[in-house]
């Protein structure tokens, strides 16, 4: 079992691969999110459409 200061010395020693990987992550997720959607077009449109469709008839059964 480790002691507080043995994770503090790994924790200390991880710090910075962590952020470094999650930047990497957060940057290259944002390039790909916005190519899908590029890629996507008119197909984002249509799926919000057919979405408040399905809401607002839901929520009419639901209200009866």
């Amino acid at each position: 079992m480790l002691d507080e200061g043995e994770i503090r010395r790994f924790t200390s020693g991880l710090i910075e691969p962590a952020a470094t990987l999650y930047a990497v992550q957060k940057m290259y997720g944002d390039r790909a999110k916005a190519k899908a959607m590029e890629a996507y077009g008119r197909l984002s449109d249509a799926h919000l459409l057919v979405t408040g469709v399905l809401a607002a008839g839901l929520l009419r059964i639901n209200g009866a």
